[in-house]
C-alpha cells in the first residue's frame, strides 16, 4: 500500500543519492542529476560532495577543474552545475524562449545581435589568448562595448552568452569560477536532436528527482508544457504511477533502493539552502510541509534556508555560527515541531558536512 507523502519523500532521498552512495564521483552525481542549483556556489558543492562516497568538496572542485562539469545558466535564468558533455543540447532547448523573453531587457540595455556577436569575437579572441578568464577580465576585453557605461549591459551579456552555450563558468582559481570558451574548454559535447534531448532530459529528471510530475518537471526546466509531454512520450525506462489521481514518473528501480537503504534514508540529513532536495520540485510538499514553507522560502521570495531532513521530512532550518579565535564553528538549528532531533545527534551530522 502506497502511503503517498512518506513514500514519496524516502523514494526521492533515494532517487537523489541521499542515501546510498552508488555514484563515485561529483561529475558522476551532476552527471545523475542532470543540473544542479548553482547561485550559491559554496552551497552546490556541498550538495553534490553529499552524493558522493568521500563526501569531499575537493572532488567537486577537481570536476570543475577539470572541464567535466561547467557552471552555466541552463534554465530558469540561475546558475547551475551542469554535465559540460550536455550543456549544449540544454541550452539548444531553453535559450529560443529566454531569448524572446528578455528582448525588452535587451532594448533598454541597447543591446542587439551585432554587440552580443562583438561580445563573443572579443571574449573568444581572449581566452584563446590567456585562458581561462576571471570576470573582471572580460569585462575589460567588453570596454569598447560601452559595459561600463550602461549598468547591467555586461552582467547580461555574461547571461546571453552562457544561455546560447558558447560560454560557461569552468575553473575554480579560490576566489571565483572563471569563464571559458566551451567549444576549447569542454572538448566533444553531445548533440542529440531535439526530439532525443527532450527525451534524454525527462528520462534525467524523472529518473533521479521521481517520482515526480510533469508540472515539476516543467517548473524545473522551464519547459513549456508541450515539450515537457513530448520528452515524457519518448523517453525510456521509467515508470508511471497514479498517486492521488495524480501521473507521476520515475525509475522503477527506486522503491527497492529505497527499502534497501531506509536507515541512511531516514537518517539526519542537513542540506544546503537551493538542495534539490526541496528545490527541484513544484510540489515539494512530500518532503516540506505548506505549513512550514515561508521558514524554508520566508516571503517566497526565491531564497531557500538550509534544511535539517529527519525521517525523510523537514523538520526544521539551520544556520552556522562562525569559528572565533577561541571557539569552533557551532549549529545553530530552529525547528518547526517537536521532531527535531536531539542536539546530540544535530551536532554528528554537523561534524560529518563535506569539507
Amino acid at each position: 500500500m502506497l502511503e503517498a507523502s512518506t513514500d514519496i519523500a524516502r523514494w526521492r532521498i533515494a532517487a537523489q543519492r541521499l542515501a546510498g552512495f552508488d555514484l563515485p564521483d561529483a561529475a558522476s552525481v551532476v552527471t545523475w542529476l542532470g543540473c544542479v542549483q548553482a547561485q550559491d556556489l559554496p552551497g552546490a558543492l556541498t550538495s553534490v560532495a553529499l552524493r558522493t562516497p568521500d563526501r569531499s568538496l575537493a572532488g567537486v572542485r577537481d570536476a570543475l577543474d577539470s572541464g567535466q562539469i561547467v557552471r552555466s545558466w541552463p534554465m530558469r535564468g540561475t546558475l547551475h552545475l551542469v554535465p559540460a558533455r550536455d550543456i549544449g543540447w540544454m541550452t539548444g532547448l531553453t535559450h529560443p524562449r529566454t531569448f524572446a523573453q528578455s528582448r525588452r531587457r535587451r532594448e533598454e540595455l541597447g543591446i542587439d545581435e551585432t554587440m552580443i556577436e562583438r561580445a563573443w569575437e572579443l571574449f573568444a579572441t581572449a581566452h584563446a589568448e590567456q585562458g581561462p578568464l576571471p570576470r573582471a577580465a572580460v569585462l575589460e576585453a567588453w570596454k569598447s562595448l560601452g559595459v561600463d557605461e550602461v549598468k547591467g549591459r555586461g552582467y547580461h551579456l555574461f547571461l546571453l552568452l552562457c544561455q546560447m552555450g558558447r560560454m560557461a563558468q569552468g575553473p575554480h582559481d579560490g576566489t571565483e569560477t572563471r569563464f571559458v570558451d566551451l567549444d576549447a574548454w569542454a572538448g566533444t559535447r553531445d548533440e542529440p536532436s531535439r526530439e532525443e534531448a527532450l527525451a534524454r532530459w525527462a528520462e534525467m529528471y524523472f529518473r533521479s528527482h521521481g517520482p515526480a510530475t510533469e508540472k515539476d518537471f516543467a517548473r524545473w526546466t522551464g519547459l513549456t508544457m508541450a515539450d515537457v509531454r513530448a520528452g515524457i512520450t519518448d523517453a525510456s525506462g521509467l515508470e508511471r504511477l497514479d498517486i492521488d489521481g495524480t501521473a507521476h514518473w520515475m525509475d522503477p528501480a527506486t522503491p527497492d533502493r529505497a527499502a534497501q537503504h531506509r536507515e541512511q534514508i531516514d537518517a539526519i540529513h542537513l542540506l544546503p539552502g537551493f538542495d534539490e532536495l526541496i528545490l527541484g520540485y513544484a510540489d515539494r510538499t512530500a518532503t516540506l510541509a505548506k505549513r512550514h514553507e515561508q521558514l524554508v522560502v520566508p516571503g517566497n521570495n526565491g531564497m531557500f534556508k538550509p534544511t535539517i531532513i529527519s525521517g525523510a521530512r523537514a523538520v526544521g532550518t539551520w544556520s552556522v555560527k562562525k569559528a572565533t579565535k577561541t571557539l569552533p564553528a557551532r549549529l545553530l538549528p530552529t525547528g518547526f515541531t517537536s521532531r527535531l532531533p536531539a542536539a546530540v545527534k544535530l551536532e554528528r551530522a554537523f561534524a560529518a558536512l563535506p569539507d
